[in-house]
């Protein structure tokens, strides 16, 4: 009975290690903020500014303002819940922000900002879209909105027979500093802060 209690215990223990090194995951190298109207009237513009912030100890890359390489942070990155927790429905066509079919895209040196640590960048509405075009909102009253970006970060692999394969896009028009800088950034995927608004 004392080796069996034992057992259970050391198994106990290495489980609550095992969900601690689990919740123990890598943060990812920047933050993301998101701010707006506190108040939106039905049918006014819903608009958002997102602040990027590297809080990292290394110089990252990550998307400029008018990049055309990728479309960032739109459709099914929005998300909009009512005080339930309900998240809203898409209105139809728009929940699929990218054609997958579409090839990986030839990056230049102007789809790309190199952000030192602590450095931030600004995305405004002519970036993000506006949330409320792609969600229907069934009525008046207090919603949640929310931000997330996944960035897939560029890489070179080598392949049999010498081939070289690419993923999330093809980085031989970058400059050898933003090159560098692409390939050394992580891929991530980050959360914003919650912002709420009350709809008149």
């Amino acid at each position: 009975m004392l080796i069996r209690l034992c057992f259970v215990l050391s198994l106990s223990v290495n489980l609550a290690f095992a969900q601690v090194r689990e919740t123990k995951a890598i943060p990812p190298p920047v933050e993301l903020d998101i701010s707006g109207p506190s108040v939106v009237h039905v049918g006014s513009n819903l608009w958002f500014t997102a602040t990027l912030t590297n809080r990292s100890v290394k110089v990252i890359a990550v998307p400029s303002v008018s990049s055309q390489g990728w479309q960032y942070m739109v459709g099914e990155w929005w998300k909009i819940v009512d005080k339930t927790g309900k998240q809203l429905r898409f209105k139809p066509r728009t929940d699929l922000p990218f054609d997958n079919n579409i090839g990986a895209p030839v990056l230049h040196d102007s789809d790309f900002v190199l952000l030192e640590p602590g450095q931030t960048i600004e995305y405004k509405h002519e970036t993000l879209g506006d949330p409320s075009d792609k969600f229907i909102f069934p009525r008046g009253g207090t919603y949640f909105v929310s931000l997330s970006w996944r960035f897939c970060a560029p890489k070179v692999k080598a392949g049999a027979n010498g081939t070289v394969g690419y993923t999330c896009g093809l980085t031989y028009a970058l400059n050898q500093s933003v090159r560098g800088a692409v390939l050394e950034t992580p891929s991530f995927d980050v959360q914003s802060n919650v912002w709420r608004i009350s709809l008149k």
